[in-house]
């Protein structure tokens, strides 16, 4: 086995809080076998073969962090084998398999939790991420904040002028903008709209959009005033559309 200093169980061999959480309801052997095979994996990438790998003063420093005795692992391996060999090759492969078989389905749930635990942790760490990122896109407007100050800046110059007004109310100052009045309808839509039903008279006006926007591609002009798009540029075509539709009607 090879010889481990202090230095490096310290560096590699320290067992963390969430780790630590993982040894609850588990005996004794369990939860050292479980502490081998995490921080050996950890460590050299792959698991160990057998304890054979596992230097003695690791099981120690383990166990010794978990309130355990290295020599659980002992009476179940090295001792067992011992007394396993004693008896004939049918009754040493009974025995066996009674050994082998708890041995392996403990391992095997030591093993699944460990799997969940790394696998949630993995999760909430992408979706707070997600979140994060969602809602500094939504804050982030590009130019807002110059803009809100040009306007202050033009209704302090004009305090008559009805369109953008400072008002103060109680300790705090809002700037209050007048929704601009509806203008007149201008004179040819009218005739406009006669001859586009003169010439198409069953197409409807979200067919031409979306004959307009696959000759010339005008949505495309759309540019998005977060630092990236995430959505679909189909999925951003038809709600451009559907908005123009609106609009238009």
């Amino acid at each position: 086995m090879p010889v481990c200093s202090d230095e490096h169980l310290n560096a590699h061999w320290i067992l963390k809080d969430d780790e630590l959480g993982l040894l609850k309801g588990k005996s004794d052997p369990g939860r050292l076998t479980l502490c081998i095979l995490l921080k050996h994996y950890q460590l050299h990438g792959h698991f160990p073969k057998g304890l054979v790998q596992v230097s003695e003063a690791v099981a120690d420093f383990l166990a010794e962090q978990i309130g355990a005795s290295a020599d659980v692992l002992d009476l179940a391996s090295t001792s067992a084998d011992r007394m396993i060999r004693r008896h004939p090759r049918p009754i040493r492969l009974a025995l066996l398999s009674f050994f082998c078989g708890p041995r392996e389905v403990e391992i095997v749930d030591s093993l699944v939790d460990l799997l969940i635990g790394v696998t949630h942790k993995i999760s909430a760490r992408s979706e707070q991420k997600v979140v994060n990122e969602l809602v500094g896109e939504v804050i982030r407007v590009q130019g807002k904040t110059t803009l809100l100050f040009r306007m202050a800046e033009a209704a302090q110059r004009s305090p008559n002028d009805p369109l953008a007004r400072i008002k103060q109310r109680g300790a705090k100052t809002r700037l209050s903008i007048t929704p601009f009045a509806r203008l007149p309808e201008p004179k040819n839509l009218n005739a406009l709209k006669q001859e586009l039903m003169h010439r198409w008279p069953s197409t409807s006006l979200l067919d031409v959009l979306k004959e307009t926007d696959f000759q010339v591609g005008f949505t495309k002009a759309f540019a998005s005033s977060a630092s990236r798009q995430a959505m679909e540029q189909d999925e951003v075509t038809r709600r451009l559309l559907l908005a123009q539709m609106e609009l238009a009607a």
